[in-house]
């Protein structure tokens, strides 16, 4: 099915009633695991990597696929100032809003880190949470503090909560841990007995 709505300067691909300027359906069959392929966008010269841009007005928001000989990236930029990479490794957002990222729901946000791991070890990370510093002055650039989540003993039902910071020289030192029971245990620079500890 093939139609242009000269009128209303609409195009319909796979249906005879455009509703936007490019509308297409997908009339292949019913729903499958196996994926298909509804639209394709190629550039064949082998030289730059095609791109999908939403405009408004001069500027927009651009979708790119970046490709190399070792990865394929998926940007998404916004007047061409890259926001979000989506690689083989995983996401890495450069900027989300000036205020941070927020997570809203109804019910109570929720932001999970799930480890997948069915068969966890003793002191396993379950996840983390990094702080990053840009200053390059002083120690540098680099991650200044962290909050991570590890297994105790081996049981997938216990955890402890670590907070970490570091000079930027010697590696994250752990400042202060929260037990699967309650206990709480304070460290200082030296040693590994704990310099406070309540007991809960």
């Amino acid at each position: 099915k093939f139609r242009w709505d000269a009128s209303a300067e609409r195009l319909g691909l796979g249906t005879t009633s455009p509703s936007a300027a490019l509308t297409v359906f997908d009339n292949t069959g019913s729903l499958s695991a196996t994926p298909s392929d509804t639209s394709v966008f190629r550039r064949n010269d082998g030289t730059y990597n095609p791109r999908l841009e939403i405009q408004h007005s001069t500027e927009g928001t651009t979708l790119n696929h970046s490709y190399s000989s070792t990865a394929t990236d998926l940007i998404f930029s916004i007047v061409d100032s890259e926001k979000m990479r989506i690689s083989s490794t995983g996401i890495d957002v450069t900027e989300v809003v000036a205020d941070g990222l927020t997570v809203e729901q109804n019910d109570g946000s929720t932001l999970l880190l799930k480890s997948t791991d069915t068969n966890l070890a003793d002191n396993e990370v379950l996840g983390k949470v990094d702080f990053y510093g840009s200053d390059p002055s002083g120690e540098g650039a680099g991650v200044k503090a962290r909050i991570s989540a590890t297994s105790v003993g081996g049981y997938g039902t216990a955890s402890r909560l670590d907070f970490s910071t570091t000079d930027g020289a010697s590696g994250f030192k752990s400042r202060m841990q929260i037990e699967r029971n309650g206990d709480v245990s304070f460290y200082e620079d030296t040693g590994s007995t704990a310099k406070f500890f309540w007991d809960a």
